[in-house]
């Protein structure tokens, strides 16, 4: 299950927006948008590009958590 808050403290650790991200992935910021907030599915080479561009040590975190917490 994809942890769209790991996810975005890992944008925020490195200072990048959405929009630049989508602009490293290849993507419109939309297209970006909904696979955060919607579904998480990215592809593998998205995946390898994020982990990449924001530096992530540990990518399982983020792109297969077991259970989220709720808030």
């Amino acid at each position: 299950m994809f942890n769209k808050y790991e996810f975005n403290a890992a944008l925020a650790r490195k200072g990048m927006k959405k929009v630049e991200l989508a602009r490293h992935l290849g993507i419109e910021y939309s297209t970006l948008y909904r696979k955060i907030e919607e579904n998480g599915k990215f592809t593998r080479e998205e995946m390898a590009k994020i982990i990449d561009v924001l530096n992530i040590d540990d990518p399982m975190k983020i792109f297969f958590a077991e259970e989220l917490v709720q808030e």
